[in-house]
């Protein structure tokens, strides 16, 4: 409406004072529940789908300090997000000030173009908040199982994988990875109290995806692969990975990425492997 006008000023002041606050804190209560919902389901995993020993349920035991402040760290990721919208934004409106001849130009040539660019900056925005929530209760997820592990005293657990044509290379060669509960269980508190989303790239770092570096993953022990925050999942947006207890995944499910030395890429060497156990 501003831009329409030719109030640029006005504008950008809207554009400056876009923030997820308010539907975060509208929905604080949701998110917290779904953050719990996330934490029990990977304890659920260790426990024939019923969770038992270690329970956590409210009124009877603390909220771990990973679920309470969920809200409060996935607000920061996604106010970054916003950010980077705003800088966007702006740019798109600085490229139609600039542009403007006269408000007949402005209204026939400019603000169709605007819209568009908006329209683009706005939806990385909302991909940013799925890629937020999938990324945090995946790590939720994953904190339940391995709490529930050490609960029930079990030293080591195993990855497991959806394996289908959708699935990556990396969690095809993680799937059915023993690891120890003890570093695992310490590496993911530490990653869902970080803050700042930069830091990520230390707490847990995503796997090269190359035919190179699906190479290296292949011949990393295990020592390596904790050393690089790969054991345990999500590996990637929309990871569908989860611990669960050694044995869950048979022997004769392990995958063998002998085909990748044959000089196929990644996905071409995921594609024969599923051909054979299916054929």
């Amino acid at each position: 409406k501003h831009a329409r006008a030719g109030e640029w000023s006005e504008a950008k002041r809207a554009i400056r004072g876009l923030t997820f606050a308010p539907t975060l804190e509208a929905k604080a209560g949701l998110i917290d529940q779904i953050a719990l919902s996330a934490y029990l389901l990977g304890q659920s995993f260790f426990t024939d789908g019923v969770v038992r020993e270690g329970e956590l349920a409210r009124g009877r035991e603390p909220e771990p300090i990973q679920i309470f402040m969920t809200a409060g760290i996935m607000a920061v990721g996604l106010e970054q997000s916003m950010e980077a919208v705003r800088i966007a934004a702006l740019e798109v409106l600085d490229e139609a000030q600039i542009a403007e001849e006269d408000s007949k130009t402005v209204f026939k040539a400019v603000i169709p173009g605007m819209g568009s660019k908006l329209n683009t900056a706005v939806a990385g925005g909302g991909q940013a908040i799925d890629t937020a929530a999938n990324l945090t209760t995946s790590r939720l997820a994953s904190f339940g199982a391995l709490a529930q592990a050490e609960a029930l005293g079990a030293g080591t657990y195993q990855i497991t994988e959806v394996l289908d044509l959708a699935t990556c290379a990396v969690c095809r060669r993680m799937h059915g990875r023993k690891f120890r509960v003890g570093p695992a269980l310490l590496s993911v508190q530490e990653t869902l109290l970080t803050q700042n989303p930069q830091e990520l790239a230390t707490s847990q770092p995503w796997a090269n995806q190359s035919r190179q570096g699906i190479s290296d993953l292949s011949n990393m022990s295990e020592d390596q692969l904790v050393e690089k925050g790969l054991n345990r999942p999500p590996y990637h947006p929309a990871c569908r990975g989860i611990v669960v207890p050694v044995g869950t995944v048979p022997a004769g499910q392990m995958i063998d990425f002998s085909p990748l030395a044959s000089g196929l890429t990644a996905s071409e060497a995921a594609a024969v492997e599923i051909a054979e156990a299916t054929s």
